[in-house]
């Protein structure tokens, strides 16, 4: 027999070769040092390779969770700015409803009251200006005759 490639050892490890074929396999690992080793690193490479048994549902199931949670957390996301945004609306609502009320009531007021109002008190501040600066220009006097 010619050397047993890696695909009829594969084949060999995982009991997909036929029992005639099988025996024949084995005789020539028995006499051929090449395909024993080989066949030892095979199945080295097999026992790292495979999973134990259930791993592949296990980890299918966690990434069903993890996907629930992503889901979640969106779902939560959007039902939060839902919120937030119709409370802004609620708020702006109130908001400018009472404006509007207040609007209508300024126009009932006199508005020669306001402007005589706002006279005197810009009359005011004026004054109070004008006498502020006066008494920084008295200083400014004194400092230099004492200087003298």
């Amino acid at each position: 027999m010619t050397h047993a490639d890696d695909k009829k050892l594969t084949l060999l490890l995982r009991g997909g070769l036929s029992e005639s074929e099988k025996a024949k396999v084995m005789e020539h690992i028995a006499e051929c040092d090449e395909c024993a080793d080989r066949m030892a690193c095979l199945t080295l490479d097999m026992a790292a390779v495979d999973p134990p048994a259930g791993m592949s549902e296990e980890i299918l199931a966690a990434a069903a969770r993890e996907n629930t949670r992503e889901k979640r957390r969106q779902d939560n996301l959007l039902l939060y700015s839902v919120r937030v945004v119709a409370g802004i609306c609620a708020a702006l609502v109130m908001i400018f409803s009472g404006a509007f009320k207040h609007i209508s009531k300024i126009n009932d007021i006199d508005m020669s009251k306001l402007n005589d109002k706002s006279r005197s008190i810009s009359q005011s501040i004026d004054e109070s200006f004008s006498e502020f600066k006066q008494k920084i220009s008295d200083l400014g006097g004194n400092n230099n005759e004492q200087k003298e």
